[in-house]
């Protein structure tokens, strides 16, 4: 998903939007800059170089997952969209590095995984061990696997179909794939109003409180 927020918005009258001719420097903290010699790339580091990037031409930031992950999905299968990852750094840490790359003239467009959520996040916990807890309809159940099951077309290469048995919860849950079990694909629909309401609440969360520009 990305969400330009309105107070970037171009004018419908305008030719050329400034996000059309954009300059995009993707990076992935963990292998960009190490701060601290511990072997992985971090928001410190990667706050030591903005001005490298900037000098570049860069006007827009795009920053892979940095969300707490247990890391069976580099990064994707993300336990909680309001902590940064302790390895990468801090959120005060990634303030600043918003902060600094808004006083370079950069933008920072933030990978926001909202299809899905790793097995070890909070929701996920919750649904698996109670069929009547709140949390149960965000993600999608099936008593016995269905006769057509397949891989995801996104990932033809993938072995197996998408469905894993859950001992705790008595019945199958839908993945990613046979080779990405930590993913676990949320159900959006207009009947899940909750589910719903907790993305967007960790959207703002990012964009109000840590100043993203898009997503």
């Amino acid at each position: 998903m990305v969400r330009l927020q309105p107070h970037f918005q171009a004018a419908d009258t305008d030719p050329a939007p400034w996000y059309r001719n954009a300059v995009i420097y993707e990076v992935d903290v963990k292998s960009f800059q190490d701060s601290n010699a511990d072997g992985i790339g971090d928001l410190p580091g990667l706050l030591s170089r903005l001005e490298y990037v900037a000098d570049l031409g860069v006007n827009l930031l795009w920053l892979q997952p940095l969300f707490a992950s247990p890391k069976g999905d580099n990064g994707y299968d993300v336990s909680d969209y309001r902590r940064i990852d302790p390895a990468l750094g801090s959120l005060d840490d990634f303030r600043e590095v918003v902060d600094r790359a808004g006083r370079l003239g950069m933008r920072v467009l933030l990978d926001l995984p909202l299809n899905h959520t790793s097995r070890d996040h909070a929701w996920f916990r919750a649904a698996q061990a109670d069929r009547r807890s709140p949390y149960r309809p965000y993600y999608l159940w099936a008593d016995e696997k269905p006769a057509d099951a397949a891989p995801y077309p996104v990932f033809g290469s993938a072995r197996g179909d998408n469905w894993t048995w859950s001992e705790e919860a008595g019945q199958y849950y839908w993945t990613d794939s046979e080779e990405s079990r930590e993913v676990v694909v949320l159900r959006y629909g207009r009947q899940n109003r909750r589910m719903l309401s907790r993305m967007s609440s960790a959207d703002r969360f990012h964009t109000n409180g840590c100043g993203c520009s898009l997503f």
